[in-house]
């Protein structure tokens, strides 16, 4: 009884520090309410990849185009139903500061969407250039011997010597920036150039740009040509990187130690530097000027006009402010723990949690680099080893174990089976993961590691995995020993993780946790993680070390296929022959809670795959009753 009276004191008082104690509660009143852990510290949107900073960024800057994201209930409050984007419209984008139609193949009698083009040699070698790609150099610029042959197939793979891709865009009238400036494709055009000038500062916004040749006005229209012929090169190009107003960002020549307290973007909201009280609250004030047009594509009715972000210590806290109704909603999601002990809690009533799949699949990577303890070189029979291991893991063991239940298994192809791409079997079903102990005991005995008397294996290895992965670490291991005799030890990733596991650098650990995200706009992310430069080198994400020659090449037939569905034939392919390989073992897809009240708002709109703080919900939300 004692225990729980402190505890609730503690509550009390952290919520009274978290409101009264700064003033903010009267502040704020009038304010659609989102609870978060960190304040943007500044409102550059480049600098911080934290929730708060990118929802701040959205609700100011636009994008080339925006994105459609399915309802979980097709019924809006308004009486309306939601409308699925036609097959055409693969890529799921929506208008922004420019028309889908630019982004997709040139129909007859249409200015607009992309055609292909053969580059001129000046155009081709100006792009080689760029890239540092040069006869008798490797990219960083240390001197190899190579034929001229194969300096062509080195810098084809760089740069696609055929089929470049021209885009043409419409930008819409009636945006303006949030100063009165009118937006223009020029903007636009300063965005890309700005972003590259200045790519060790924007690095982010640079990386999106590889294969960027040019881009200019023409009559009003943006002009961008890409010197590449993969068809998802546009994806990022357009729903991610924030456009700049050319009259400001101009004139700032160190992007990367700019505040950018009072930002000017074309987006409904502004965030004044009078609303931004140091670290624990910001807020977001509704356009007066903001085109009616647009504001009836994003609004059903009255726009919310203020949005209040409050910086909240913690998990209990954000629950306990949420009760109270001094927030609407969190950013944060909670800990797996935190949402199963709210679901059907009493305590907890009149709070709801919403979950769903995250883009990120939890998976177990073998390193079979040259330093690694799969290395068939330095492991007999490493295949066999290999697929043991993944022939013993349990993900539905894990799911309950780790996460209370909440999460979804994942086939070996990595992709989950929502996605269009997912690998399928013969009937059309999804393939599922294989769980055979019986075949995995087989494997090992015949590849040379027999079982001894107790049970246990000559095979110990350690699983490389930063702080919080521990009860994840022990559920495998747990498994592996009960199932194979297999010891697994844990691996407590220090504060160099992200260069240690490079395969550049030497790569020497056993195994990783790692995640891996292939959605729909993400199909080139098998290249960079299981692939190769042409000079041997590993790919940024190349974790694994795997250098396969028949998934290279599958790869590479993906990405170059530019009709979306024919691509996504080929990323089952690809999906196929990493199942086969048995470098990264799918463990689990988990869930994201994101956690909402009804005091003050109602309206709310569930994703299918998305949190509940997202576009429909802000066009639906009306103050309660």
């Amino acid at each position: 009884m004692i225990k729980r009276t402190l505890a609730l004191i503690l509550s009390l008082a952290l919520l009274c520090c978290a409101f009264v104690g700064c003033g903010r509660e009267a502040k704020h009143s009038d304010a659609f309410k989102i609870g978060t852990s960190e304040i943007p510290k500044t409102l550059m949107p480049y600098v911080s990849s934290h929730s708060s900073n990118t929802y701040v960024a959205n609700m100011v800057y636009d994008t080339l185009l925006g994105s459609v994201a399915e309802p979980l209930d097709y019924n809006f409050p308004d009486g309306t139903s939601y409308v699925a984007p036609d097959d055409d419209n693969y890529f799921l984008f929506s208008d922004r500061l420019c028309k889908v139609e630019g982004a997709y193949p040139r129909k007859e009698g249409s200015d607009y969407g992309w055609i292909q083009f053969e580059p001129t040699a000046e155009q081709y070698e100006t792009q080689l250039k760029r890239k540092g790609i040069q006869k008798g150099f490797d990219e960083v610029g240390d001197p190899i011997d190579e034929t001229d042959e194969e300096f062509a197939i080195r810098a084809e793979r760089a740069v696609p010597a055929h089929n470049w891709m021209e885009y043409r865009f419409e930008v819409r009238d009636g945006y303006t920036w949030n100063d009165g400036e009118p937006f223009t494709a020029d903007d636009i055009v300063f965005t890309f150039q700005y972003a590259l000038k200045n790519a060790g500062s924007l690095a982010s916004v640079a990386y999106f740009l590889d294969s960027y040749y040019e881009s200019y006005v023409d009559n009003g229209d943006l002009v961008l040509i890409l010197a590449t012929n993969k068809l998802s090169d546009i994806r990022t190009i357009c729903s991610s990187i924030l456009i700049l107003p050319e009259h400001i960002w101009s004139e700032i020549r160190r992007p990367a130690q700019e505040k950018n307290l009072d930002p000017v973007g074309t987006g409904p909201y502004l965030a004044p530097s009078s609303d931004y009280i140091d670290d624990n609250s910001m807020t977001l004030i509704y356009r007066d000027d903001y085109n009616p047009a647009f504001a009836a594509e994003m609004f059903s009715g009255d726009p919310i006009k203020k949005i209040t972000l409050l910086r909240l210590q913690n998990e209990d806290v954000t629950l306990n402010s949420l009760l109270m109704g001094d927030i609407d909603t969190s950013l944060d999601s909670l800990t797996a723990g935190k949402a199963y002990t709210v679901n059907g809690n009493d305590r907890y009533a009149g709070l709801n949690v919403s979950s769903y799949d995250s883009e990120f699949v939890a998976t177990l990577a073998l390193n079979v680099g040259k330093n690694g303890a799969f290395n068939p070189d330095k492991m007999k029979n490493s295949d066999m080893v290999r697929q043991a291991i993944s022939l013993a893991i349990d993900q539905q063991g894990l799911i309950d174990s780790v996460l209370y239940g909440n999460g979804t298994t994942v086939g070996d192809g990595l992709v989950q089976s929502t996605l269009p791409h997912a690998l399928k079997n013969a009937d059309g079903s999804y393939a599922d993961h294989v769980t055979d102990i019986e075949r995995a005991k087989k494997l090992l005995d015949e590849a040379g590691y027999p079982a001894d008397a107790s049970g246990m294996r000559d095979l110990s290895f350690k699983i490389l995995a930063s702080t919080g992965s521990e009860t994840l670490v022990n559920a495998i291991g747990k498994q592996l020993k009960e199932a194979l005799g297999i010891t697994i030890v844990f691996d407590l990733a220090k504060s160099d993780y992200s260069e240690v596991i490079k395969q550049s650098n030497g790569a020497d650990f056993d195994m990783i946790i790692n995640s891996v995200a292939f959605s729909t706009d993400k199909l080139l992310m098998f290249d960079a993680r299981f692939g190769r430069y042409a000079n041997g080198s590993a790919r940024v994400w190349n974790v694994t070390g795997v250098n396969d020659e028949t998934l290279s090449s599958l790869m590479w037939d993906m990405d170059t296929e530019t009709d979306i569905y024919k691509q996504y034939e080929k990323a089952r392919a690809v999906q196929a022959r990493v199942a086969e390989l048995y470098v990264e073992i799918p463990l689990y897809c988990s869930k994201n809670y994101c956690v909402y009240t009804d005091k003050n708002y109602t309206g709310w709109i569930q994703m299918k795959q998305g949190s509940v703080l997202n576009d429909y919900s802000m066009k639906y939300l009306k103050p309660a009753k």
